[in-house]
């Protein structure tokens, strides 16, 4: 604006040189001198108005005293000097701004009325600034009515944000809270069952078998019923294996006393133990926590590629790995066995096979992929690769 009232003045003071004191060009180089004061200390410098007092005296002395110098060369330049009222404001802080009203309105008296000023001029003088500093006290009041509503606004933006996040993390609490109850609730289940498959069917297969022994040694290598009591016996041991692993695979087991990581690791030195071979964990990548059904599937999916290794693979080393891949994790079963070709993998029958299907079902459950690489003598690899934390709806599933 200051810029504005500059150019008018001067664009007037050039265009009336009947009341022009001096020459032109000293004029004109007093209005540049005015605008690179007035370019360098507010616009190049905008954080220092109303912030710095220093540099503001020394802007606000500079201004009203060029200002004053131009008014005597022409009156028009008066209209600058009033103009010196409200950038007391724009620049000098606090109650300074009042001091510099002052300041302007002695000015203005002196360039109007001469030395000594008459009476009427300092009472015109005296009542300009009287009303300049009462506007500039209100503009300033409004001002600081709107900063401390935009304060209020922020804080209570502020606020909103903070109960919006203490929602968001309560939900999530009340969620994994739910989750872990529900979890229990399931592993109670599956533990009620484990019991009761063991004491009514595992019981009732092992009681079985034992009698179908003791009917097959009674009986004379020629005796004509001794082959069929010889196919129920071999059905009887495959279905009591059967039973056993379905019992097995529903008891909480390892993970229910420790972490995934310590779960595969008392697996593998359980196996360790069982068979004399070497056997060795690796994790991969940064630890991130899965979903319950998850950590349970890569589990169940470590103990049965063991199980099998024992049973067929006569291997003498297995290394397990687990690895976590961003929002996937995986678990690798390798060993030195003597392996398979897998053209010859048959479909589960009564007579077994059920182990690698059982391990691919619950790995799909919750939204994972299983692959086996194998060749004869060159042993076995089992991948299981699960996302993190799959769909509700499959972990219900996988649960």
């Amino acid at each position: 604006m200051l810029y504005v009232i500059i150019a008018a003045v001067t664009a007037l003071a050039l265009l009336d040189p009947d009341r022009l004191h001096g020459e032109p060009l000293i004029l004109l180089g007093l209005v540049l001198g005015l605008l690179g004061w007035h370019l360098w200390f507010l616009s190049l410098h905008p954080q220092w108005p109303e912030q710095r007092l220093g540099p503001m005296a020394v802007y606000f002395a500079g201004l009203l005293g060029l200002s004053a110098l131009l008014s005597t060369m022409h009156p028009a330049f008066l209209l600058l000097t009033a103009g010196a009222y409200p950038m007391a404001f724009v620049a000098l802080p606090g109650r300074w701004a009042y001091v510099g009203v002052l300041l302007t309105g002695a000015t203005l008296t002196g360039l109007l009325g001469g030395l000594p000023p008459e009476a009427a001029t300092i009472g015109q003088t005296a009542g300009t600034s009287l009303v300049a500093g009462g506007i500039g006290w209100a503009i300033r009041r409004l001002e600081s009515e709107a900063e401390l509503r935009r304060q209020a606004t922020e804080d209570l933006a502020g606020a909103l944000v903070d109960l919006r996040t203490a929602a968001e993390e309560q939900d999530r609490l009340r969620t994994r809270m739910l989750d872990r109850e529900r979890e229990s609730a399931v592993t109670a289940e599956r533990a009620r069952m484990a019991g009761e498959l063991h004491d009514t069917l595992a019981q009732g297969l092992a009681g079985i078998t034992t009698q179908l022994e003791i009917a097959e040694e009674l009986l004379g290598e020629e005796h004509p019923a001794r082959r069929r009591i010889g196919s129920a016996l071999g059905l009887a041991r495959s279905s009591l294996v059967e039973a056993r692993r379905s019992v097995n695979g529903l008891r909480p087991g390892p993970l229910a006393q420790a972490p995934l990581v310590e779960a595969v690791q008392a697996v593998l030195d359980e196996w360790q133990v069982r068979t004399g071979g070497a056997a060795r964990l690796r994790i991969t990548g940064e630890h991130e926590p899965a979903d319950p059904a998850v950590e349970r599937a890569l589990l169940r999916a470590t103990q049965e590629s063991l199980a099998n290794i024992e049973r067929h693979a006569a291997a003498t080393e297995v290394t397990v790995t687990l690895s976590y891949l961003g929002d996937l994790v995986a678990v690798d079963v390798v060993d030195d066995g003597v392996g398979f070709a897998l053209d010859d993998l048959g479909s589960p029958s009564e007579s077994g096979g059920h182990g690698l299907q059982a391990m691919r079902d619950r790995v799909e459950a919750v939204q994972g992929s299983l692959a086996v690489e194998s060749r004869p003598g060159e042993g076995t690899m089992i991948n299981a690769t699960i996302p993190l934390r799959p769909g509700s709806a499959t972990n219900g599933a996988g649960a």
